[in-house]
């Protein structure tokens, strides 16, 4: 289901029918997802060992860059571990 845009149009359909004032990306590691972890975790953490930021790896991430395209840039890190990571995005300005 990646690449097709369907992230972003359930974003943006949030977006009109609550208008939220920040968001969350919470990524962690579950048997749930293939490979043990969110794909987010896995770009959030490869961005770290690439030299980005915490905050700009976040933005880096395949949600981070919807949350970004829709205003959603500013970047608070509420937990930071290997196995878990909690970020809410807030708008800009």
């Amino acid at each position: 289901m990646q690449r097709q845009g369907l992230g972003t149009e359930i974003f943006r359909k949030a977006l009109d029918d609550w208008a939220p004032s920040e968001v969350r990306g919470w990524w962690k590691e579950s048997d749930i997802y293939t490979g043990g972890e969110s794909v987010n975790l896995t770009s959030f953490k490869k961005n770290i060992s690439d030299g980005m930021s915490i905050k700009e790896a976040a933005r880096q991430t395949p949600s981070g860059k919807i949350f970004g395209s829709e205003g959603y840039s500013n970047v608070q890190v509420l937990k930071n571990e290997p196995d878990e990571v909690i970020i809410i995005f807030k708008q800009n300005g």
